[in-house]
């Protein structure tokens, strides 16, 4: 691929940067977590949603504003108005399975309207959604909050590796409260399966979804979400479809149930969903939330992300740049598999059947480098990290980040090293680095500093490179050397 001047001028802008050498870290910058914005990205095509999670885990929940989902891949978009209501996720990060929701939950005051909307892309919103009130909205590592306006109640949630909680907070009245289990949200025609609810008990639902297999020679798959209720529901409805699609029938199916909750009093509800069977989903809520309590979830996840975040000690005073930084290694965690840091930022990606033309050109800038022409890789990254098509916050991404390859790409040229596949072997590429210093603790508790001299904006070549005190050429690393942790020191020139 040829990166003409027009081309790069159409590349969407990624992050927006400093335009001067960054300074020295204050000796005491707060948290890393304090410096994830899970909105950025989530308007304007980004491809983000700002949902509950923990690093690396196989459960989110987070809200959904789009039935039938955004172009960029996703059923949230930060401009929309409505809330259909609360999706688990579920799936390994990164993957289409991850993105689609499992089920959906609304919390409602009053009876609600459980009929039939129809698979027509004109429905857009289910009969209960409520309007978006998007200044409640309150988004952290490993948590998510927000107003269902049409019903005044505040709907929480938090998650483990493979389970998601959801707490509703009901206004004071006599009237029904409860939610709404809608086991067909998101499906479509042509025929996407068959939904099913059965009562466990008054404590706990099993929904089933049936779907059928997306490609030639794979099998059907099922999906189990057991959802378990901290107290026994006083009331409840079900009602089950069968639909005429052009090319079948179908079932569909929604749920509600009601509470008779004291005033005050919250509701909890568990949520888990296995590929395997119900049993299993039930053995993940027995392992990972055997007790009821809320904020002790919220805080381990909240730690789980501080010790995740921490393995990049980013050396810099700039606010914004850290906000930048952490919220791409954010992003990395949310939709990379993995078990650390270090192995998502080390581990290379591969370009995905469903990239777009910007991962394209991602995926090749440092292939210009192991063709022997370093100084292009190195005036690419500059353009793109410097660029002048910069936009922070909700519109921040202006590349689809859907799969979190845009932010897996900018967390490595931060730290200046991209891995790259060369002639059936790992090695990371020494590009443009925008740090004076930034550390990545590796496995085992060993460390790779990046240490870059005469760093500014006008120096965008290297000109020289020494690893562990021993000159660095070609400008590239092996799997093993970084493995083994050192310093990389690099000298910039114009």
């Amino acid at each position: 691929m040829r990166f003409t001047p027009l081309l790069l001028a159409l590349i969407p802008a990624l992050f927006a940067l400093p335009t001067k050498a960054q300074t020295t870290s204050p000796a005491h910058p707060a948290a890393p977590t304090s410096y994830v914005n899970p909105f950025a990205g989530s308007g304007g095509g980004g491809g983000t949603t700002p949902e509950a999670r923990t690093p690396f885990g196989m459960m989110g929940c987070g809200p959904d504003t789009r039935q039938w989902g955004t172009p960029s891949g996703t059923r949230y978009d930060a401009a929309d108005a409505v809330l259909q209501g609360l999706s688990p996720t579920w799936g390994t990060p990164g993957t289409p399975e991850a993105r689609q929701a499992a089920c959906l939950l609304m919390p409602v005051v009053g009876r609600p309207d459980l009929r039939y909307m129809g698979e027509q892309e004109r429905e857009a919103n289910v009969a209960f959604a409520s309007p978006l009130d998007a200044a409640s909205q309150v988004a952290m590592p490993g948590y998510y909050a927000v107003n269902a306006t049409r019903y005044g109640v505040r709907a929480e949630m938090t998650a483990t590796h493979s389970t998601a909680l959801l707490r509703f907070t009901f206004p004071d009245t006599t009237a029904y409260r409860g939610f709404v289990l809608d086991g067909d949200y998101g499906l479509r025609a042509p025929a996407e399966g068959d939904v099913s609810i059965v009562f466990v008990s008054r404590q706990e639902v099993l929904l089933t979804r049936r779907l059928p297999a997306t490609r030639r020679g794979d099998t059907a798959q099922v999906r189990y979400v057991v959802a378990r209720f901290e107290r026994p529901y006083d009331a409840y409805n079900v009602r089950h479809e069968r639909v005429t699609l052009p090319d079948a029938r179908a079932t569909r199916c929604k749920a509600e149930f009601g509470f008779e909750l004291p005033p005050h009093t919250p509701l909890l509800v568990q949520v888990a969903v296995s590929a395997l069977s119900a049993d299993h989903a039930r053995s993940l809520l027995h392992t990972e939330q055997p007790s009821w309590n809320f904020d002790s979830v919220r805080h381990a996840a909240h730690a789980q992300w501080q010790a995740q975040l921490a393995q990049v000690e980013a050396n810099t005073a700039d606010s914004a740049q850290r906000t930048l930084l952490y919220t791409a290694l954010y992003r990395v965690a949310c939709t990379t598999p993995a078990t650390c840091m270090a192995e998502a930022l080390l581990t290379p990606r591969p370009l995905r059947p469903e990239a777009d033309a910007t991962a394209h050109l991602l995926h090749e800038v440092h292939r210009h480098h192991m063709n022997g022409e370093a100084t292009r890789t190195q005036d690419l990254c500059d353009s793109l990290l410097h660029g002048a098509l910069v936009r922070q916050g909700v519109y921040g991404y202006r590349a689809n980040d859907v799969s979190g390859d845009v932010s897996a790409w900018y967390a490595q040229n931060v730290l200046g090293l991209c891995p790259v596949v060369h002639e059936g072997r790992t090695l990371y590429s020494l590009g443009r680095p925008l740090l004076n210093v930034c550390t990545l603790v590796l496995p085992g508790g060993r460390r790779l500093t990046v240490h870059t001299k005469n760093n500014n904006y006008l120096n965008r070549h290297v000109r020289g490179a020494s690893f562990n005190g021993h000159k660095l050429w070609p400008l590239h690393l092996t799997r093993t050397e970084v493995l083994k942790g050192g310093m990389l020191e690099v000298r910039m020139e114009k």
